[in-house]
């Protein structure tokens, strides 16, 4: 009985909880993919991407909070033919930040 116990809380506990952290790491990577492709794609379609933030991170489980977002203008030509998105979790910060660009087609 000691042993399971003290097997327990030496590894299987800490097992079980850097698992948890991995999975949320990675929900959060790929919500930060989705984000920015999805966001740049609303933007070149000349939709409101800042609505589309809050649902989109649901999606994942998450809020829109969870998440900076910027949206910009590629060129300076007017009308803007390419935006790119660029999405970060806040919460980890050592996951890259997702970009995505997107042209606007004739």
């Amino acid at each position: 009985m000691v042993e399971l116990i003290a097997w327990s809380t030496l590894v299987a506990i800490p097992l079980l909880l850097l698992g948890i952290a991995a999975a949320r790491a990675e929900q959060a990577y790929t919500a930060t993919q989705s984000l920015a492709r999805e966001l740049a794609r609303e933007a070149s379609l000349g939709l409101d991407y800042t609505q589309s933030t809050p649902i989109l991170a649901a999606d994942f489980g998450l809020t829109a909070s969870d998440f900076e977002v910027t949206v910009a203008c590629v060129t300076n030509q007017q009308p803007c033919r390419a935006f790119i998105a660029h999405v970060g979790a806040r919460a980890y910060r050592f996951i890259p930040t997702a970009a995505s660009t997107m042209l606007v087609t004739p």
